[in-house]
């Protein structure tokens, strides 16, 4: 509302997004061609350029023409549309787990009765699930002994396994020293303000504000978001209690009042 950009979350993990900034573009390009000419944007096209020329360079040093595909969750995924976009504007195979198989320690693509070596996958599918072998053994999401093989490394997993762990909420209220300290630079774009419980002082003003505060766990298997104000009396009491007894596993932030735009039909 006031005009700012803010950074509420991060998504490393399979991080989606960029293809609706681009199929906005192309829309915006028909209906308000004027306007949009006008603005001077920015092209996006470089940026996938350079996604697609990174994602070459991931491959294993001693491939000189590498296989790279997107390893996607499937069509019930909420970015399903994303993750098909991507993979047609980098010209690499969308692919689903099934797809995928482990054999003598590498990662081959099933190809009309054939294997075929894949040494890169961008993957569209969370961490845990990557691999019914050592993760989630109820996962049809991945590829078994995917683990074993990026251990050895005959194929490059972008981004990283585990990656996850940036997604932590509770590193918001560091980013700024943490930037300074390693980039020698402010943050770009901050951060909504976040206090991490752990601390006795964030601690002291994220109960003494529950009202006006969101409160997120660290984690995403530790529940979900909460706003003090939409709770009653009773369940706030019961939400302050939760927070004493594991004050580590959570965060509080302030409520943004987001931006809005006129529309007319």
């Amino acid at each position: 509302g006031s005009g700012q950009w803010k950074i509420i979350s991060d998504r490393t993990q399979a991080p989606s997004g960029a293809v609706f900034a681009m199929q906005n573009r192309r829309v915006e390009s028909r209906v308000i061609p004027e306007i949009y000419h006008q603005a001077n944007l920015h092209r996006l096209t470089p940026f996938f350029q350079a996604m697609r020329l990174a994602l070459v360079d991931a491959a294993p040093s001693a491939v000189e023409d590498p296989r790279v595909v997107v390893l996607s969750p499937g069509t019930h995924s909420e970015t399903a549309f994303d993750q098909a976009f991507v993979a047609s504007l980098l010209g690499f195979p969308l692919l689903e787990g099934s797809d995928l198989t482990v054999r003598d320690g590498r990662v081959w693509m099933r190809v009309l009765g054939k294997l075929e070596e894949v040494d890169v996958i961008l993957r569209r599918v969370d961490s845990t699930w990557m691999d019914a072998l050592e993760l989630r053994p109820d996962s049809r999401l991945g590829v078994t002994g995917l683990m074993e093989c990026v251990r050895q490394g005959t194929v490059s997993v972008l981004n990283n396994l585990g990656s996850g762990v940036l997604e932590n909420p509770a590193l918001l209220p560091f980013l700024p020293e943490l930037c300074e300290r390693l980039l020698a630079q402010s943050l770009r774009l901050p951060s909504v303000d976040t206090w991490w419980c752990g601390d006795e002082a964030a601690l002291s003003h994220a109960l003494n504000n529950l009202d006006s505060l969101v409160i997120r766990p660290i984690s995403r298997g530790h529940g979900r978001s909460v706003r003090g104000a939409a709770l009653s009396t009773r369940q706030r009491k019961r939400l302050a209690d939760k927070i004493k007894a594991a004050p580590h596993r959570f965060v509080a932030q302030e409520v943004l009042n987001l931006s809005s735009a006129p529309t007319s039909e």
